[in-house]
């Protein structure tokens, strides 16, 4: 387990609020306030849990860190590099929680901050490396040029410390189950992300050029899953990149936003977001072999008429996904014998 220095947690706290980490110090996951016992139950809500097992453990440790909190594994700052940058942005912050991200060269924190009311004020992204760093600067790009309403919007983007932070919007809602298929949500919310561009044949399209050209010899998509796309013209759409339950707000007034704008473009394939959807889901919740979320994927997208999709197209769509989620992965320097990379590899390579 990589370690997390005290100096970049330190960095993210507020001024005279002790912290907790969750589930202990030695792995932590989410560091929360350590004072009051509502402030300790509302921060704890943002530990991270998908699957069923996970929300069980989740609820455990929020009752645990609610009741009876334990040691205290971070002590109070007097001064706050945090509070420091969302001074005058977000003013009257006097709580805040800081999601650890997965351990890697591409790491980054996500800090939820709310004010003295107990009312979410805003979420700030920060990563010092070099891979994390690059990830919120293309968030930053991304949240000035999606639709109104889809995602949230930049408050603030600037150094930090000894990293990059970006300060966004709150959004607030429940995150969608995590289960296939899709909730009734995302099809209409997929529709938002209308094309910009006129429409062009793939081998002009931007998405699938950068796709070529970002690889070559063996470790080159097979061209047949191209040219299955090339009997019509496609659009050129926002494409969320990460677009996976965790990453999705549901509004009690049924809107849905996404967050974790980081790997999207403004060059994007039609329904490859919805592709990555199936792949995330079938292996990481349902625990599917890659051939069954190959067959799953291919019979759901081409049976959906909104999409038009043919089970050919849908096919292509889903390996030239599954190809893409890869060469992605190792952007952001994943080992290839990563277990979710070696599922895609082998979900690209099934008959």
């Amino acid at each position: 387990m990589e370690a997390i220095p005290n100096g970049t947690v330190r960095t993210l706290c507020v001024p005279g609020v002790p912290m907790l980490a969750l589930p202990g110090a030695e792995r932590p996951r989410l560091f929360i306030p350590a004072g009051r016992g509502r402030d300790r139950w509302r921060a704890s809500s943002l530990y991270p849990a998908s699957r069923t097992t996970a929300r069980v453990y989740r609820l455990f440790l929020r009752l645990r860190a609610t009741i009876w909190p334990g040691d205290i594994s971070i002590l109070p700052v007097e001064a706050s590099l945090l509070s420091a940058f969302v001074a005058g942005a977000v003013p009257g912050v006097e709580i805040a929680a800081i999601i650890v991200g997965t351990a890697g060269p591409g790491r980054k924190f996500t800090v939820a901050l709310w004010d003295a009311a107990g009312t979410l004020v805003g979420f700030l992204k920060y990563g010092e490396t070099v891979v994390a760093r690059s990830r919120i600067r293309n968030e930053f790009k991304m949240l000035g040029e999606i639709p109104e309403g889809v995602g949230p919007r930049a408050i603030k983007f600037g150094p930090l410390g000894e990293g990059l932070a970006l300060l966004a919007t709150p959004i607030e809602g429940q995150h969608l189950p995590a289960c296939l298929p899709p909730n009734r949500l995302i099809l209409p919310f997929q529709k938002s992300l209308q094309e910009h561009p006129p429409p062009v044949c793939v081998d002009r399209h931007p998405w699938i050029r950068a796709l070529l050209e970002g690889t070559d010899g063996e470790m080159a998509p097979p061209l047949k899953w191209v040219e299955a796309l090339s009997r019509r013209t496609w659009g050129v759409v926002f494409q969320h990149g990460d677009f996976a339950p965790w990453n999705l707000l549901g509004g009690r007034d049924g809107s849905l936003r996404a967050v974790d704008w980081e790997h999207g473009t403004t060059d994007g394939f039609p329904h490859t977001d919805l592709a990555y959807y199936i792949i995330q889901v079938g292996a990481l919740i349902c625990r599917w072999k890659p051939e069954r979320a190959l067959g799953w994927g291919v019979r759901y997208l081409s049976s959906q008429p909104a999409l038009g999709l043919s089970p050919a197209e849908a096919e292509a769509l889903v390996r030239l996904t599954a190809w893409h989620a890869y060469q992605q992965g190792l952007e952001d320097q994943d080992p290839p014998d990563l277990p979710i990379q070696s599922w895609r590899r082998a979900l690209w390579g099934t008959a």
